[in-house]
Order: structure tokens, then sequence, then C-alpha cells
């Protein structure tokens, strides 16, 4: 046993030993309180030798013999308690020194609710992620997927009367971001060599509505068996969802026949700038994150939404439900 603190455990002196605070296995608040007057300055002690990389004996080796029955028991305890963790049961990984120091946050963050967080993150950091897409939108996710740790992102630019200022911006968020991990790239490559076969994740964010072009992606999607993941404002709203798997009944389609769609024109909506775009952005990417590393949760049955004026948001669940041209489903309802 390689024993690890969980980072999300926090602990402090009682006046006749130490309290533990920490999420149980089932994600619920744990508190609980251990007797003993020197149970703080042992906890302190091991709190920076708990780290996963020493073998449980020779930690305990590193102690004096007074100490080492005691932090046995303190660490069975915990371990009972899930408060620490095996790290020796972890799969191999590639990530590099300078990898593990850099996204510590985003893998301690991970450590906090589910096992192999460094195996998890890098199956993000590593996965093959295409972005069809403009403008500010395009551009703010961009940067959230990058600050969350992915290293290559492939971006399929919009018009060509576009291409040049959101070439520029995509290139100044990139730099900035190099500036922190210099192994991070963007990738631009023309809308019409999109091959679908070469990616994990298709994405599309725009700085408005484009319904003929988000139902050409959706099916181009489902034919290639690749998930897909849309963002884009319509109806004064900023819109993020549905997640549309590979063999999995439900896409935008389905969605779409739901409230007001059905509009097949280029829909011009009023845009709130940059504040909207790093919302529906950071929204979406941490969907993103979460879809590579934990699990895809509701996102695959929700759509996220917020209105522009107010920004007040919701997500809205969308019950799949017999027939639809193309995946045989259609929601029969939404839950608000």
């Amino acid at each position: 046993m390689k024993p690890q603190f969980r980072p999300d455990v926090f602990f402090m002196p009682t006046s006749d030993g130490v309290s533990f605070s920490g999420l149980g296995p089932d994600g619920q608040a744990v508190h609980f309180a251990l007797r003993g007057r020197s149970l703080y300055q042992l906890t302190v002690l091991l709190r920076d030798r708990l780290n996963g990389r020493q073998d449980l004996g020779e930690l305990l080796k590193s102690l004096s013999p007074f100490q080492r029955p005691l932090a046995t028991q303190l660490i069975q305890i915990l371990s009972d308690r899930s408060f620490i963790r095996d790290a020796s049961l972890d799969q191999a990984h590639t990530l590099n020194d300078q990898e593990l120091e850099l996204y510590t946050p985003q893998i301690n963050y991970l450590d906090c609710y589910v096992s192999q967080a460094r195996q998890r993150f890098e199956k993000f950091r590593r996965a093959r992620i295409a972005l069809v897409g403009r403008g500010w939108t395009a551009a703010c996710l961009a940067q959230a997927l990058w600050e969350n740790g992915l290293q290559t992102l492939t971006w399929l630019p919009g018009p060509a009367h576009r291409i040049a200022s959101d070439r520029a911006e995509m290139k100044r968020r990139l730099a900035l971001r190099q500036e922190f991990d210099p192994t991070q790239h963007l990738v631009e490559l023309p809308a019409a060599q999109l091959d679908w076969a070469d990616y994990d994740l298709v994405l599309y964010a725009e700085d408005g509505f484009d319904q003929a072009r988000l139902d050409d992606l959706s099916r181009q999607a489902r034919q290639s068996q690749v998930a897909f993941y849309p963002a884009y404002y319509r109806e004064g709203r900023g819109w993020c969802g549905p997640l549309q798997l590979p063999h999995q009944p439900g896409c935008w389609e389905c969605a779409g026949l739901v409230g007001s769609a059905g509009l097949t024109q280029v829909v011009t909506e009023p845009f709130f700038g940059p504040v909207a775009a790093a919302l529906l952005g950071n929204v979406l990417a941490y969907r993103i994150f979460r879809y590579f590393t934990m699990f895809v949760g509701p996102e695959n049955r929700s759509i996220y939404s917020f209105i522009l004026e107010t920004l007040d948001q919701r997500d809205t669940r969308i019950e799949w439900q017999l027939a639809c041209e193309h995946c045989q489903v259609i929601p029969l309802k939404m839950l608000v």
C-alpha cells in the first residue's frame, strides 16, 4: 500500500485531539473527531508523507518507534473512512513531472471524486478534439480547454471574411497560455478537411445561430459515430448541448423538435460580447473536462442555457421518447 491523503480532507486541532472533514465514498460530507493529545501533531507530521510515493512500511520506518503504533492505527482509521487512498492501485500514465506540477489543481479536483485521477486527467489532456466555429465564443472555449490542460486543439474556422480576426484572437490567447505551458498547440484546418474519424469529440461554437450548419454537423457526427457538442445563441439565450453520443439515442435535431425550432436560416441574435462568450465557453469546457475524466453524467440528457440580458441560468432535462427521423427518438417533454 502507498497511502495518499485525499486533497479534499481537512483537519484541525480540538481540545483533546483532532477533527477531520472531507467527502465520503458517496460524495457526502463526513466529519469525525479522534481523541489523543498527540494526534494532531502526528497528523501534521504525516500530512506531507502521505503523498502516495512511499510504501506504508517505508513510511512507518521514517517515524520513531514510539510513533509507529499510533500512526498505523491513524492511517487505518483514515483509510476506512476513505480519507486516505492507496496510490499503488493507480494505473500507469505518461504524464511527466512538469505536467503533474502545472495541473495539480485539476488532478486534485478529480482526486476528490474519482479514483485514477492522473490517468483520467491524461485522457483529457491527450484527447483529440476539433472545434468548428468562430468569434468570441470559440476563442473563449479554446482558452478554457487549454486552461484545463488540453494539449492540442484542432480549429476549423468559420466564413472566410472573419478568418483573419478570429485567427489573431486565437493566436493571442494561445500565446498567453504558452507562457504557462509551452507544449500546448493550435492546429488550424479548413472546414472541408474535417475527417471525423481523427477525433474523439467535435465541438461547434458560434456567436449566433446557423441551423443549417448545425444540422449538417449533427448528421455527420451521427454517421461517423463521433461525439458532438454544440454551443450557440438563439432566441435571446446562450445554449450549450445536448451532448450527442455515438450509439446512443438523442441528438441536437431531436432537441430542436421541442419549442420553437424549425428555423432553417441564419439568425442574427443580439450578442452581449465577452461576458456571454466567456460564460458559455467555460461551461462547455467544464462539461467536456467531465466527459473525458469522470463520467458523462446528465450532459447527454440536458441543455444548459442562460438569458443574454440577465445571465440567469438553467439546466433543462430532456426525456427522449419513441420516434425521430434519424435517432428513432423524440423528446416527449422537457423538465426544468
